[in-house]
């Protein structure tokens, strides 16, 4: 029994730490399309994140939403190889950073004169945070399992 106590806490970690990592995903495809976008790949500004479409629109600087989606991705590593360590204040903020994403982008589509917001990406996000919520229930079972187990061990 012991055994497989072990073997579901392991199995609940491994689980939240692939989690973790996805994190970094939203950044490094908001950079990967700012790339696109600057060499004339069509729809692709459209592609990036709600913040980067944001600040491109309001910042004069041609490439503001690469240099807005490449600070985003190199915070978001940094966030996301500290959670997958097993920290969960940093999952949370990587989550709670693309959980803002999803606040600007319902703005954004609810003030059509700036034609930013998309209701894809909207859908994208929600299906993304559902993973992260997920990612918190493996953590959080994964943290459990592991007090039971100390518990048992005295």
């Amino acid at each position: 029994m012991a055994k497989s106590q072990s073997s579901s806490f392991e199995t609940r970690l491994i689980a939240y730490q692939k989690i973790a990592v996805l994190i970094m995903v939203p950044a490094l495809l908001s950079a990967f399309w700012a790339v696109a976008s600057i060499f004339g790949a069509p729809f692709s500004a459209g592609l990036t994140l709600a913040g980067a479409r944001l600040f491109a629109h309001y910042v004069a600087f041609q490439h503001s939403a690469l240099v807005y989606s490449l600070v985003l991705l190199a915070l978001s590593v940094l966030l996301a190889l500290r959670a997958a360590r097993g920290t969960l204040a940093f999952y949370l903020v990587g989550s709670g950073l693309y959980v803002a994403d999803l606040i600007v982008e319902i703005v954004l589509l609810c003030l059509p004169e700036m034609a930013l917001g998309s209701i894809v990406s909207i859908i994208i996000h929600v299906i993304l945070i559902g993973g992260y919520a997920f990612g918190f229930a493996m953590y959080k079972s994964a943290e459990k399992k592991l007090q039971e187990e100390k518990r048992r061990s005295k």
